[in-house]
């Protein structure tokens, strides 16, 4: 089997709303998020589990030093496009119901201090833009927000990055299809 290219193969969800059941998600509850991944800064993308604390847990009998995993640790942050109507220069509402057209409606999700919101990332052999689909694996996370910040590089697109502190994290979770 031939190695899979990475590019373009992250399918990211924000979810205002926590799935009944987090380590299985339905279509349902994923596509009534916004579906972020065309809205998100790929190079700024940082979302996941980092490296584990540590803890000297040996033996008396052992020699030398035994460390053991302990706590987890997560990161998350990524840049997210911003997006004006170009008479008035305010954020854009965005077309209700409509997954292509959601305007500022991302920003607008993640830009106040101490909200939460649930991203759930898909990254499998298919591109970004493929539906999701029952059975398919994603990684959940439970996301306190900080304030948006304003990026130190002010070239390109207007963006914000945005910061989480992950509350709780779902590795191994996948899509059901229907409401548990």
């Amino acid at each position: 089997m031939p190695r899979t290219l990475a590019d373009a193969k992250k399918k990211v969800f924000i979810l205002s709303t926590k799935p009944a059941d987090p380590e299985k998600p339905t279509i349902a509850e994923l596509e009534g998020g916004l579906e972020a991944s065309c809205r998100i800064v790929s190079s700024t993308y940082n979302v996941g589990p980092q490296a584990s604390e540590t803890v000297d847990e040996k033996a008396i009998c052992q020699p030398g030093n035994v460390q053991v995993y302990s706590l987890d640790n997560y990161t998350a942050e990524f840049d997210a496009f911003r997006y004006f109507d170009e008479v008035t220069g305010l954020p854009e509402e965005g077309t209700p119901d409509s997954e292509e057209d959601i305007g500022d409606q991302l920003f607008q999700m993640l830009k106040t201090k101490g909200a939460t919101v649930f991203l759930y990332e898909r990254e499998i052999g298919l591109e970004s833009r493929a539906p999701i689909a029952e059975g398919q694996p994603v990684e959940g996370y439970e996301l306190l927000l900080d304030n948006p910040q304003k990026p130190q590089d002010q070239g390109g697109f207007l963006k914000r990055h945005i910061t989480g502190l992950v509350q709780n994290a779902w590795l191994n979770a996948e899509v059901a299809g229907v409401t548990p």
